[in-house]
């Protein structure tokens, strides 16, 4: 298992939680892997960060990366009349705004 985030912060709440695990500092988008090296994938609450431009490029990287009929699970918002600058919710009451990352060159 390799945990991947672009937040160091994020990563080492991690390494808190799975000290024995290896963490890498990255970009889904454009990932530092190699190619079809992972037998799964999974994404929880950051895709919907992404413009949708994004999601398609954050897919096709994790894509890259899994092998030949691997799953990938992650999670999604899907807005009607979202604006692709990002979007805005609430949750338990508190309401949040996303906003997309900046483009990666590929």
């Amino acid at each position: 298992m390799v945990g991947l985030d672009s937040s160091a912060g994020m990563l080492a709440r991690f390494r808190l939680n799975l000290p024995d695990t290896s963490v890498v500092h990255g970009d889904v988008r454009s990932l530092p892997f190699r190619d079809a090296c992972f037998d799964a994938a999974i994404s929880w609450g950051m895709m919907f960060h992404l413009s949708r431009s994004d999601q398609a490029v954050a897919i096709a990287s994790v894509s890259r990366v899994l092998k030949p009929g691997a799953p990938f699970l992650f999670t999604a918002a899907e807005i009607e009349d979202a604006a692709d600058a990002g979007i805005a919710g609430t949750m338990n009451g508190v309401t949040f705004r996303t906003t997309p990352f900046p483009a990666v060159e590929h």
